[in-house]
């Protein structure tokens, strides 16, 4: 399914979008709680400040996105490929799961990663600044 270049601002959808092609799509303002995005094709899309509560973004493309105050809580970004994505002042500190993360060359700018354990992350390039780091687990993490 593709939904290319779609505008879904401050739509609501707690919906099955596994696979489906959103690369582009503006989902500003989102609540997408509970949602399965599984191997979705999110590259480039605008999602700032969406609710990603318990979504399933497993293999999830989100390279390039503008993930500005997301809130992933209980989110599961297991493989997920967030490489050059902006995340500034996005919620992480209660991901489900975060295993096997790209964030290389991301923006963390004034993200929540608070006991967020990033030990297969990737992090080469990936900018921290004014990131809340506390408690965070950074054993074997690629800092490049």
């Amino acid at each position: 399914m593709s939904l290319r270049w779609t505008c879904l601002e401050k739509t609501s959808l707690g919906i099955n979008l596994s696979g489906a092609d959103l690369s582009k799509a503006n989902l500003s303002e989102a609540k997408l709680s509970a949602a399965i995005l599984k191997g979705t094709d999110l590259k480039e899309a605008i999602l700032r400040k969406s609710i990603l509560r318990a979504a399933d973004l497993t293999g999830t493309d989100l390279s390039g996105a503008d993930l500005s105050e997301v809130d992933f809580t209980g989110a599961d970004l297991t493989d997920t490929k967030l490489h050059g994505a902006s995340l500034s002042r996005a919620n992480l500190s209660a991901v489900g799961s975060f295993k096997r993360v790209d964030l290389s060359a991301a923006n963390l700018s004034g993200a929540n990663l608070r006991g967020l354990d990033l030990k297969t992350a990737n992090l080469s390039g990936t900018n921290l600044s004014g990131a809340n780091l506390d408690e965070a687990s950074f054993t074997e993490t690629n800092m490049g």
